[in-house]
């Protein structure tokens, strides 16, 4: 184990303000996608070909590497420009589920 730091396991500090909202946005972000997506939903946030297009990559990569492999393994595919307008999708839909 290369990048393995005996240290980290005292780590105390308070997560920076950046920190904290980025994983309430990936928390935000699995959830959602979880509870919330679907095909009309990827529609309106990408349009009808492209959220047809990314509905069936997920669809497929949930068959493959099941719901939550396949979800995230959709975020890491995704330009961050369509990270950028997923993530305004999610904030504007007001969800905060768990």
């Amino acid at each position: 184990m290369e990048n393995y730091n005996p240290d980290i396991q005292t780590y105390n500090e308070n997560p920076s303000p950046e920190a904290t909202k980025a994983a309430v946005m990936i928390s935000r972000y699995c959830f959602w996608m979880c509870n919330w997506s679907s095909l009309k939903n990827f529609q309106n946030c990408f349009g009808p070909n492209l959220g047809e297009h990314f509905w069936n990559k997920i669809v497929h990569k949930r068959e493959v590497e099941g719901s939550l492999g396949g979800d995230l393994g959709f975020w890491f595919e995704l330009s961050i420009n369509n990270r950028e307008k997923l993530m305004h999708y999610i904030i504007r839909s007001n969800y905060r589920g768990q």
